[in-house]
């Protein structure tokens, strides 16, 4: 009796052990791209912006959009990007596209 107890004892400390190193690893997987947002609206005009030189054209912007190639979160934010920049340039609004530098 006594080996079928330490081998039943040893695998359930083997099925916990790894039970809490899967749980870490999803919690870290799952909290490196999470940011903090303020509990406040923002909301704001876009009148005053105003595009550096080299960039600047004729009649206003309606869409500006900025992305952080390193986030996964990118992928799924493609389509709902194609979309707006395929409607707003049938309307004849400028797009500009931004990729978030370090």
């Amino acid at each position: 009796m006594r080996p079928a107890y330490r081998t039943t004892l040893l695998a359930s400390l083997l099925t916990l052990v790894c039970a809490v190193v899967l749980w870490a690893a999803y919690d870290w997987f799952q909290g490196r791209y999470l940011r903090a947002f303020s509990e406040h609206t923002a909301v704001f005009s876009g009148d005053p912006l105003r595009l550096p030189d080299d960039l600047a054209g004729p009649g206003a912007i309606r869409l500006v959009h900025f992305w952080d190639p390193a986030c996964p979160c990118n992928v799924g934010n493609q389509q709902h990007l194609s979309e707006l920049v395929e409607r707003s340039c049938s309307t004849g609004h400028r797009v500009l596209l931004g990729a978030k530098t370090r």
